[in-house]
């Protein structure tokens, strides 16, 4: 990144709440490993974007909070935050030389966290919540108990319990964590797959699928965002049985098909028309296992996700199917506890169009969704989808000259969220305008003045 943030607070906080969140947005320290494997451009443009994306944190919990990220958003920007959604207690911090590690960053550089001290010594009791528990980040909380500070990490597991984190947080942890917790008879299924141990391997899973005329996809063990997902229609391969493996080993060159296993499955031809075929649900562990939400998920052409639909529409429609994803879901998370785990998860899933639900994966971390939840809650309180529905947008492409936060709050003020009228576009992530994009989240009374919504958005600000 060439843009650089100083380490200070913002405006001081108002009123006399106690600060009862300390958010560490450290999504790039999840992923930068992974992203090395990648060519340089593309690991580059990852990690920048992942930068950007942690400033979404300061709509994530409520009020009375501290946010760390890597890239301050200008103090207009948080000024206009506080205004628009109620914020009175919001405290923003960032370091001076930001790099992908954002907890090492903070240990690193004795201001911020002296700046990060003083809060959990102003706020005994504090929780503090990372996006996810890196190593870094337990170096962190070292550091810290060191000084006899008084917080809780209710989102983050002990840390006897770490490898269980890292090792069941990848496509072949999910499978093996889904097989323990659930048998053949449960409802709703996984794809047919493999666990395959190398490209060789995986090209004859492949053939196996060929020849059972179905499509498939190869999935890296550690991906993320679309990384690592290469789907494959059987009718597009190579008869010929050595054409067909010189044209699959020519398509996985990258180093990241030869460090570990990966996973070789069946591709579900999803039901779109059940709001895009991808519904994801998410709960909570700290001490029993707890449903937070569902949500339909906007996946883009890579197979990426790009945001989330929030509504009650979800949990009214297909009712039997869904009551039994929101069950089996409960049953995974069951597995996970008794393993040792605590902190949110998610599974998503693909709604076949032989309106049989696939379970595909799960990230045990805080989601591209969590924040949105957070946020609605916040506003309207926790039965907030009978007032209110919401979607997302992770990267909107927007046109060239809008290059900076003012031009772009400019643009969209017109459409800019009011919470009386439970109508409009929060921005996030606003520093995206640098590299063309946005993201945001929308909210409306109903689904289709949500819709609306964001069209006129995307006429607003896109080619």
């Amino acid at each position: 990144m060439t843009k650089t943030t100083k380490t200070r607070g913002d405006s001081k906080p108002g009123g006399n709440h106690k600060l009862e969140n300390l958010f560490i947005s450290n999504i790039a320290e999840v992923y930068y490993k992974a992203y090395y494997n990648l060519p340089d451009d593309e690991r580059k443009t990852h990690i920048n974007y992942d930068l950007i994306e942690a400033e979404r944190a300061l709509v994530c919990l409520s009020d009375n909070k501290a946010v760390v990220v890597s890239t301050k958003p200008s103090q207009e920007y948080i000024d206009d935050l506080r205004q628009r959604i109620g914020y009175k207690n919001l405290v923003v911090l960032a370091p001076k030389r930001p790099t992908e590690r954002l907890s090492a960053d903070i240990i690193e550089e004795s201001g911020l966290l002296k700046k990060i001290v003083q809060i959990i010594k102003d706020n005994p009791g504090i929780h503090l919540v990372p996006y996810y528990p890196t190593e870094e980040f337990f170096d962190l909380l070292s550091l810290l108990r060191q000084k006899n500070l008084q917080f809780d990490t209710p989102e983050t597991v002990y840390r006897e319990n770490r490898f269980i984190h890292h090792h069941h947080n990848c496509k072949i942890g999910f499978r093996t964590i889904w097989d323990k917790a659930l048998d053949y008879n449960s409802p709703i299924k996984i794809p047919q797959g493999f666990i395959v141990d190398d490209v060789e391997e995986a090209i004859t899973a492949a053939r196996w699928f060929y020849y059972k005329k179905k499509n498939f996809i190869f999935k890296y063990n550690r991906g993320a965002s679309g990384v690592g997902i290469v789907f494959y229609n059987y009718k597009d391969l190579p008869q010929d049985e050595k054409a067909f493996k010189e044209y699959l080993l020519s398509r996985h060159q990258e180093r990241i098909w030869y460090e570990e296993n990966f996973i070789v499955e069946e591709a579900i031809d999803r039901d779109r028309s059940f709001f895009d075929g991808t519904p994801s649900i998410e709960f909570k562990i700290n001490g029993k296992v707890q449903f937070s939400y569902i949500c339909a998920q906007w996946i883009n052409a890579k197979g990426g996700f790009d945001g989330i639909y929030l509504g009650k529409e979800l949990l009214d429609s297909n009712k039997l199917a869904i009551h039994d994803l929101i069950e089996d879901g409960a049953r995974f998370g069951e597995a996970l506890k008794e393993l040792g785990y605590r902190g949110i998860y998610d599974i998503d899933t693909v709604m076949g169009k032989n309106k049989q639900i696939y379970a595909v994966e799960s990230n045990m971390r805080r989601t591209g969704g969590t924040h949105v939840y957070e946020l609605g809650k916040y506003l309207y309180g926790p039965n907030f989808l009978d007032k209110v529905c919401l979607t997302s947008r992770e990267s909107l492409p927007i046109k060239k000259n809008i290059n900076t936060y003012a031009k772009l709050f400019s643009l969209v003020k017109p459409l800019l969220f009011d919470k009386k009228k439970k109508y409009g576009i929060i921005l996030v992530q606003p520093d995206a305008v640098v590299i063309n994009q946005l993201g945001y989240i929308a909210i409306a009374p109903d689904k289709d003045s949500l819709f609306t919504l964001n069209e006129n958005l995307k006429t607003l600000v896109s080619d």
